[in-house]
């Protein structure tokens, strides 16, 4: 819903296509954080809590890395622009 009504408010520009670029990551980002929590609970539900700890921490590690590569990459953006 967010996405249609700042597409439906900005028209047809040019940087459009970034913001929506932003907000696929966003939502990727988003799904990470969901998946790693189930994945996590299902192990701790199986006993595994060593597994789980470590499934928590890797997603962490990439939600980081996706988010500094976000920045990085709309840094480079606006760079160019």
């Amino acid at each position: 819903m967010l996405l249609s009504s700042i597409n439906s408010q900005l028209g047809n520009v040019g940087y459009v296509i970034a913001v929506e670029y932003g907000f696929y990551i966003f939502f990727a980002l988003c799904l990470l954080c969901i998946v790693a929590v189930l994945m996590a609970e299902r192990y701790r539900a199986a006993g595994r809590g060593a597994a789980a700890v470590t499934v928590e921490r890797t997603g962490r590690y990439v939600f980081a890395l996706g988010g500094a590569a976000t920045i990085a990459a709309a840094w480079l953006a606006y760079l160019r622009w």
